[in-house]
């Protein structure tokens, strides 16, 4: 997938935007296919999932919550028509914003 753009709540407000570079891993070549398809909603549906609550390890906003952010994308994903072929979301890199 492309950079996901993952904000940052501080002090209730937006502190700042880490991205993501994230790797999708599926169950077979055809389920691959399929997917390449539904990008586009795959994407809008990450964005959603990003957006939905803090993922900053709880009592340190500055730290990004890995495991809980691969739990909430791959909720999110596998609700895309086809998104159930995803086994896991990998994390290849990793950008932490500027405040």
């Amino acid at each position: 997938m492309d950079l996901l753009e993952v904000p940052m709540v501080e002090d209730g407000g937006l502190g700042r935007y880490d991205y993501v570079e994230a790797n999708l891993e599926v169950a077979d070549q055809a389920a691959a296919r399929q997917l390449t398809k539904a990008l586009p909603w795959l994407r809008d549906a990450a964005s959603r999932a990003l957006y939905a609550a803090p993922l900053q390890i709880p009592g340190d906003a500055e730290q990004l919550d890995l495991e809980k952010l691969r739990s909430q994308l791959l909720a999110a994903l596998r609700q895309v028509p086809g998104g159930e072929a995803v086994v896991s979301v990998q994390f290849t890199q990793i950008l932490r914003g500027a405040k």
